[in-house]
């Protein structure tokens, strides 16, 4: 029997989840042996390895023991500031991983808007939390946010909407890993060198 976030994926045609962080994590993520557990990890379980860089060392959401992801769509606001405030400029490249929605549960959590707004304000659970991404309208502090006309059925209202998935993302939980056009040819070969998986290596979609 179907449970109720899975009806909402299947009914909105939900086909990804996105999160992105550093191309140097992927060896973390991918590789087996060298963490405790591959896979992609919450910022809380980061900071118990010494080899692995905190991203967001603020986490203004408060829920450091989740990670987040975008619906469909890269997070591309925060993409651009993250690209901003990047101290790690030895290591430039970011990477687009593509996640299974059937992952999301009761243990998940959702965001309407950033989910740092207000200090995590906006973070709920439960299936109609997950609903309320989609709304017509949206009432986040003084203002309104509506629903554009056309835009997709598995597009959230505000483009900054947050999926939050508790503690870890299994690698067997991963769509694809992919890469902007520049650096797609050079990240395909330098994963070649030590991955040797099913996982494909595609170009990210704008």
């Amino acid at each position: 029997m179907m449970d109720q976030y899975q009806e909402i994926i299947s009914r909105r045609n939900i086909t990804r989840l996105c999160h992105f962080t550093k191309s140097s994590n992927l060896p973390y993520i991918l590789g087996e042996g060298i963490t405790e557990e591959n896979g992609i990890i919450s910022h809380q379980k980061v900071r118990q390895v010494n080899y692995l860089k905190v991203l967001d060392e603020s986490r203004y959401d408060g829920y450091s023991d989740y990670v987040c992801c975008s619906v469909q769509k890269i997070n591309r606001k925060l993409l651009v500031y993250r690209k901003n405030h990047d101290e790690l400029t030895y290591f430039p490249d970011w990477v687009v991983i593509y996640v299974d929605p059937g992952i999301i549960s009761d243990t998940s959590l959702f965001c309407p808007v950033n989910a740092a707004t207000g200090k995590g304000r906006y973070v709920s659970r439960g299936s109609e939390a997950f609903e309320n991404l989609f709304a017509d309208e949206l009432k986040i502090k003084d203002r309104v946010i509506y629903r554009k006309k056309g835009l997709a059925d598995n597009i959230p209202t505000d483009s900054q909407a947050e999926v939050l998935i508790k503690d870890r993302i299994p690698k067997e939980s991963i769509q694809a890993i992919s890469f902007p056009t520049r650096s797609l040819a050079n990240e395909r070969q330098r994963l070649s060198y030590w991955y040797e998986g099913s996982i494909p290596i595609v170009q990210w979609e704008e």
